[in-house]
């Protein structure tokens, strides 16, 4: 049976991880329960086509899929000439003791192409997205169909066929990943009774199924790159339209930057051209299996069965039209894809410039309150040079005139004990009986003077010796031996 691990249900046949990767609830993917036989009939008059879902006997199956067998579960009525016996199951469901193809040529055909024996009904794509035929003999033409889902390595559908067409008769095996595409084969079959018989009917309705969300997810990514345009102010610069400029299309510089939503403007476009580019892929896949299935399609020896089919039926002129429709819509759309990704691409680059302009202003913004401060700073250090110098210049002075008077009597033992005298030598006297200036005041100007000298010379080669060049210090260090 289920060939992987499955869920709790005992129904669910999908595996956990399956589940949990993709984020989906259990009930979104068939089940046993969705298993179908369905038996459809064409008559040569239209009117008495019909679409059956039946019961088939478990000692009945392998004669109801077999090609070469006219067997029918309907009981009542003339057998039809041309039908479709189709059996509709969940992934992960082992049928190969009941498929259309003998089990030992099956096995021989997929170990030639290194694909295992569960190849068909396995949840895993076991190689990529391939369609191919099977050689059967007898007369009777088979083939496998197996695409991936989500962009992944898990099964959308394995569809495994085999028809007879001298008898119009074909049988297949259907497993489906999802419920809800499982419910529009039943319900795309039953439209189709008419020609569902022919062989090739089925692969283009799972195509359809599998491409008819391209469209509308083309319109979303549209919609959403011409939002995005409106909020970096590109759309249609250049018509210059008086009702696009009250919009605010045309808005440029910081009104662009502080609008709402223009930070995560460059990540959703990226996002877009991304599935611009899986849809492209999408397209150009199925493209390639519509292609393959019209050249199977005017392959297959259909020509006495077709015949009989009348004139209201025509299946292989219906199926070639239906194909070249869904051919061109699918070229058409890949074509769309491939012009929305390479416009979410040029508003990425807009997008970007516009914000290498905000962070060139911004540090343009810094780099002028960097020079304020600066010039702000070196105002600050020549004040405080112009101090430091009147300071120096003073303090010689200061320092040499701190005796404030000449002790009287003018004697040695008072100048000895004076405290307010340089070199126990008084040069000023105010009192208003004695001189104001000693005779010694030459000796303060040649102290004074000296010492203003050694003070400013000190100053200024203390100031040169402390201003090292970068590379000097560095380039001493190069030579030290490294202990």
């Amino acid at each position: 049976m289920a060939t992987s691990e499955s869920t709790g249900s005992t129904d669910q046949t999908v595996s956990e991880q399956v589940i949990k990767k993709f984020h989906q609830e259990a009930a979104v993917f068939a089940s046993r329960n969705d298993q179908v036989f369905i038996e459809v009939g064409s008559f040569d008059d239209p009117n008495s086509s019909y679409y059956n879902e039946v019961e088939v006997a478990p000692d009945k199956l392998q004669d109801w899929l077999s090609p070469k067998s006219s067997y029918c579960v309907r009981s009542k009525g003339e057998t039809p000439p041309r039908v479709l016996r189709l059996l509709v199951c969940p992934l992960n469901v082992d049928m190969s003791s009941f498929l259309p193809i003998p089990k030992e040529k099956l096995q021989q055909s997929l170990r030639l192409l290194n694909l295992e024996d569960s190849y068909v009904c396995d949840e895993q794509l076991q190689a990529p997205p391939n369609w191919f035929n099977i050689p059967l003999d007898d007369g009777l033409e088979g083939f496998i169909i197996k695409p991936e889902m989500w962009d992944s390595e898990v099964t959308n559908f394995s569809l495994l066929m085999v028809t007879n067409p001298s008898s119009g008769t074909t049988c297949g095996v259907l497993h489906m990943l999802l419920k809800a595409e499982l419910q529009q084969v039943r319900k795309r079959l039953d439209a189709l009774r008419k020609i569902a018989w022919n062989p090739m009917l089925l692969p283009t309705i799972l195509v359809e199924l599998r491409t008819k969300s391209i469209p509308n997810n083309l319109s979303k990514i549209r919609t959403a790159v011409y939002e995005t345009e409106k909020v970096i102010g590109t759309h249609k610069n250049y018509e210059h339209k008086s009702t696009h400029a009250r919009w605010g299309y045309y808005a440029q510089g910081r009104e662009v930057w502080d609008r709402e939503g223009f930070e995560s403007s460059a990540g959703e476009l990226t996002s877009l051209a991304s599935h611009c580019v899986l849809l492209e892929s999408k397209c150009q896949i199925n493209l390639r299996l519509l292609q393959w299935i019209e050249e199977m399609d005017n392959a297959l020896p259909l020509g006495a069965a077709g015949q009989r089919a009348g004139p209201g039926a025509q299946p292989k002129a219906a199926l070639s039209g239906k194909i070249a429709f869904m051919r061109n819509g699918l070229e058409n759309n890949r074509i769309r894809s491939e012009y929305l990704g390479k416009r979410a691409q040029v508003q990425v680059q807009a997008c970007l410039s516009i914000m290498s302009q905000r962070d060139n202003a911004l540090n343009l913004r810094i780099s002028a309150a960097a020079v304020d401060t600066s010039e702000a700073a070196a105002r600050d250090s020549t004040d405080m040079r112009t101090i430091a110098a009147v300071t120096l210049a003073f303090l010689p002075a200061t320092f040499a005139a701190v005796g404030g008077r000449v002790p009287y009597p003018l004697t040695a033992a008072a100048i000895a004990n004076d405290p307010k005298t340089f070199f126990s030598t008084g040069f000023f006297n105010f009192q208003k009986e004695n001189r104001v200036v000693s005779a010694w005041i030459w000796l303060y100007w040649v102290v004074t003077l000296g010492l203003t000298a050694v003070v400013f010379g000190g100053w200024v080669g203390w100031a040169r010796l402390s201003r090292v060049k970068p590379g000097k210090s560095g380039g001493s260090l190069r030579g030290r031996t490294r202990m």
